[in-house]
């Protein structure tokens, strides 16, 4: 630090001899202190310790999904540890009945239909996974408390995760017909498709790659339901191979090409206004997953159908088809049978109120 130097002048007068007082010194002003200098934190980070352990890493989302897949078979007969598997505000739609908004409502859905069977069991079957979405292939099996009927069934669940791992959005199919077929509460001219059986081996997982073979077959998946909103029977079937089959889970047994084209001909020569809207189309290895909603004007009665379609492909065609469907949605809004009274107070499927079927 510089210092001026300080010139001070004395006066000095001395009266010796009789010890008078000298004239005081002017005070000498004392330098500023210097400023003080900027020391470094040396204080060690603090250390995770045996007592203050450091976080665990959060698990995969892959993770999450798959062990709330697993969690919906093993603990099918517990409607609270079912809801906990969903967001709070989650959203559930069966067809046919009404859509479940938040955990709670998810529960006692889920609730109302355990009350309705003995002996509940369930297991995956397939899953198809592609980041947060995932398709679930399963089989779930009971007996029916009013008529000690034994029934099985072959579902299909899309859900959305969240990146918690909770399910935020559930679209289930599966036929409630055929339940009402195989424990006698409804018959009809269609024969029941056979009682599911619970499978012994081990889930046979699927995980997306994200390569173009996926996006090819998501494109040609599109251009089928480009052609069922133009009630088209040729177009559909143009992506089909001459051996394909067609596994509709409302049907009693799987379909040949020809069997198929002459249903889809049918079907669709009658119909008018088609439109097909998307809720779901994502690619696995070689499957597409789909789901969405198919309405249409029957005579002059316009009616909405949901659909869950696995479409495996080989070169650009279909050689197997898995859909799932309700006939209970179709059937309430047409009036059939125990429905007839129904279906005037609840031509679409979200009007009705009717006590869901399971979650998966």
């Amino acid at each position: 630090m510089r210092m001026r130097s300080i010139a001070t002048t004395f006066v000095f007068g001395f009266i010796v001899a009789c010890g008078g007082a000298a004239d005081e010194q002017a005070p000498v002003q004392a330098p500023p202190p210097p400023a003080p200098t900027a020391v470094a934190d040396t204080t060690p980070a603090p250390t995770a310790t045996a007592d203050t352990p450091a976080p665990a890493p959060k698990p995969a989302l892959a993770d999450l999904e798959t062990a709330a897949i697993t969690s919906m078979v093993t603990n099918m007969n517990d409607s609270a540890k079912i809801a906990a598997l969903y967001a709070p505000d989650a959203t559930q739609l069966v067809p046919g009945y009404v859509e479940s908004k938040g955990r709670e409502a998810i529960q006692k859905g889920y609730q109302d239909w355990l009350d309705t069977m003995t002996n509940g069991q369930s297991a995956n079957v397939r899953t198809w996974t592609k980041g947060n979405q995932a398709a679930v292939e399963w089989v779930t099996t009971g007996t029916d408390k009013a008529t000690g009927k034994p029934w099985g069934i072959d579902g299909l669940s899309i859900y959305t995760f969240n990146d918690d791992g909770l399910i935020t959005k559930d679209h289930t199919y599966f036929d409630m017909l055929t339940v009402m077929k195989q424990t006698g509460a409804f018959k009809d001219k269609y024969p029941a498709r056979g009682v599911s059986t619970l499978p012994s081996g081990p889930v046979e997982a699927h995980v997306a790659k994200g390569d173009a073979n996926e996006d090819k077959n998501v494109a040609s998946e599109q251009a089928i339901l480009a052609s069922w909103s133009k009630l088209d029977a040729k177009g559909i079937l143009g992506f089909y191979t001459p051996d394909a089959v067609t596994d509709d889970q409302s049907d009693d047994k799987p379909h040949n090409f020809d069997e198929t084209k002459k249903e889809y001909t049918s079907f669709l020569k009658s119909k008018k206004d088609g439109k097909w809207t998307d809720w779901a189309d994502f690619g696995v290895e070689d499957v597409t997953v789909d789901d969405g909603e198919f309405t249409f004007t029957e005579g002059k009665k316009p009616l909405t159908m949901h659909v869950a379609e696995i479409d495996q492909w080989k070169d650009g065609k279909i050689v197997h088809a898995w859909l799932w469907m309700n006939g209970v949605e179709v059937a309430k809004q047409r009036g059939i049978g125990p429905f007839a009274k129904t279906a005037a107070k609840a031509p679409a499927a979200k009007k009705d109120v009717t006590s869901k079927p399971p979650t998966k």
